[in-house]
């Protein structure tokens, strides 16, 4: 089965998902590697080769019977209907002879007009060609003559044998075959003119490789007289490198001082892997969790609620969104759930209600996906491309909608009487009193985006997408914790210009008391930049959440570098970095004393220190 392919030719080009990602040719003795894609056996057969979209080495598992059919399936032209491509000759039919359209070397075979002309199946293509009018018989009486099949019968009735002359069949063979030679000799010809190119390009190589020759020489000697120097600068870098093991050296010991001091101990406790919940069928974009209840958001346009108190099961899959479901908010037994369907689905939640799993009612209003939602003590906060919409918790009827943000609104977080809005790069701080702009918290960075934000007593943190954790110093008014969660979703963003309070209504808003608009100047004029600067992720910071262990505060940011960093708030350190998911990590919740992360590889795993 791993064996060359005869020439082959197929009527069209194969589609892309036929074609092998490694030789980048049609599928031969397909097999279901390891990382879950399939490759050619011969490609992976000493188990080493790296799977190119994963890039963890690609172990061969099982056949892939369904590829072995599609490519079975599959139209080529016989083989006895093909001739050696004849150089600066384009194929009669170009569609036939593409890259895409050719198997291993065959590329250098075209369509010949003068044989057979079937179209058959890959899988019966030697049930075909050993009966093809066109392919190539011997002569069975002992003449020795080779012509097609189709010829044979006749040549044969007439055929004296034994070296004898043969009638005007074999005349004909003769004829056919002086017309091959004439043609071969053409073709001499030509690659005797081509040779002779070549000689003379082989000329100008070989003055070429003189040239080099000299400069390398030069640069022998150049780097002979520098070897000294070379030296004296390997024994200073050895130097230095002894220099910095002693000064590391005295970083342990000034962080085993800082562990001793810090109330709790430990300042380097570990967190540990406590196993996998697996149920969703796409990828994990957003983890709430509530009580003894965790809620996760799934591109299977699905919502579950599992129970995590006792017996770690699915309780209830919640289905009606008609896209991938991106944000979730809760109160009390009511859970919102926000959907690249462009609504927000209003849930009973409450296991011991009559209406437990039902949706009771559906928002509408969103003209694009559902990023980010969280509550506060009477409004929901829905964000999507370019703003932000403000419910009335009680009657879920749209009182307002904030616009003036430049592409998507990333993060909500509610903090006493604060709204703040990640869009950007910055983190706009607006008073729920008149909904003015109050603050701007900017990256400093043009570009370097707001994908997360954390808001604590403290501190206000945000994620970006260079991967840096941004801290700034809590506001001067009194903050407490988040009121509501917020969580965010895939997509991208500018810098915000300002926050403006749409006037028109639909039929279903509700007007609120006119408040004056921050304008763009004063947002200018209350911009913070960040007191800190965590560095410590490769690529963009998704989701941030902050768990109390024995060793004080932890704060948990996860990242599409596939990883999840562990920071301690007392001294901004990283003290542990987790890796185990196969895909980024695109949402984290903290319920019952543990630490619960979602990731592209529709996975949930559970972790406790």
């Amino acid at each position: 089965a791993d064996a060359d392919p005869p020439p082959t030719v197929f009527a069209s080009p194969p589609p892309d998902g036929l074609l092998c990602r490694i030789c980048g040719n049609v599928f031969r003795n397909p097999f279901t590697a390891s990382c879950g894609d399939s490759f050619c056996h011969r490609c992976i057969a000493d188990e080493t080769v790296p799977c190119p979209r994963h890039n963890v080495p690609a172990k061969p598992l099982v056949v892939n019977l369904a590829l072995c059919d599609q490519v079975g399936d599959l139209l080529i032209r016989c083989r006895y209907g093909l001739q050696v491509k004849r150089p600066n000759a384009e194929s009669p039919d170009s569609g036939l002879t593409s890259p895409s359209s050719l198997v291993g070397s065959c590329s250098s075979y075209e369509v010949d007009p003068s044989g057979c002309n079937a179209e058959i199946r890959l899988g019966n293509r030697l049930e075909h060609e050993n009966s093809c009018p066109h392919s190539q018989a011997v002569c069975s009486r002992g003449c020795g003559l080779t012509m097609k099949l189709r010829d044979l019968q006749e040549h044969e009735s007439v055929c004296g044998g034994n070296g004898t002359s043969c009638s005007s069949v074999c005349v004909g063979a003769r004829q056919r075959m002086e017309k091959q030679i004439r043609h071969l000799e053409e073709q001499l010809e030509q690659r005797t003119a081509e040779s002779e190119r070549l000689r003379v390009m082989l000329s100008g190589v070989v003055e070429r490789l003189d040239r080099l020759d000299r400069h390398v020489t030069d640069r022998l000697q150049l780097l002979e007289i520098n070897q000294a120097e070379h030296q004296d600068l390997l024994a200073d870098s050895l130097a230095k490198q002894d220099r910095l093991q002693e000064a590391i050296v005295v970083v342990n010991e000034l962080v085993s001082s800082i562990a001793s001091v810090q109330p709790g101990g430990n300042v380097w406790q570990t967190f540990k892997c406590l196993g996998t919940f697996v149920g969703h069928r796409g990828p994990i974009w957003c983890l709430l969790g509530g009580g003894d209840y965790l809620y996760s958001a799934s591109g299977d346009k699905s919502v579950k609620m599992w129970q995590v108190s006792s017996s770690n099961e699915l309780l209830k899959t919640l289905d009606g969104h008609d896209g991938p479901v991106l944000s979730l908010a809760l109160t009390g037994s009511v859970l919102f759930s926000g959907s690249q369907d462009n609504t927000i689905r209003v849930w009973d939640v409450a296991p011991a209600s009559a209406e437990f799993g039902t949706c009771l009612k559906t928002l509408k209003g969103h003209t694009d996906s559902v990023s980010t939602l969280c509550v506060s003590k009477l409004y929901l906060f829905s964000g999507s491309f370019t703003l932000v919409k403000v419910w009335d918790l009680a009657s879920r009827i749209c009182l307002r909608t904030l616009t003036g943000f430049v592409r998507w609104v990333r993060a909500l977080v509610v903090s006493q009487q604060l709204l703040y809005v990640g869009c950007g790069n910055s983190v706009l701080v607006i008073d729920l009193c008149n909904f003015s702009t109050v603050r701007s918290l900017c990256t400093d960075e043009e570009g370097n985006n707001v994908h997360s934000v954390l808001v604590l007593p403290d501190f206000v943190i945000a994620g970006t997408g260079c991967g840096f954790l941004l801290v700034w110093e809590a506001l001067e008014e009194p903050v407490v914790s988040a009121a509501g969660t917020a969580a965010t979703a895939l997509g991208s963003a500018s810098a915000i210009a300002a926050v403006e309070t749409d006037g028109e209504h639909s039929n279903d808003e509700a007007a609120v008391p006119s408040s004056a608009v921050t304008s763009t100047e004063e947002v200018v004029s209350a911009t913070t930049r960040p007191s800190h600067v965590l560095r410590g992720h490769s690529s963009q910071v998704s989701c941030l959440s902050v768990m109390r262990t024995s060793a004080g505060l932890k704060l948990l940011s996860g990242s599409h570098d596939m990883s999840v960093a562990v920071w301690s708030l007392h001294n901004m350190l990283r003290t542990q970095t987790l890796q185990r998911h196969q895909g980024i990590v695109t949402a984290m919740a903290v319920c019952n004393s543990r630490l619960f992360t979602g990731s592209a590889d529709c996975s949930m795993r559970v972790w406790a220190p």
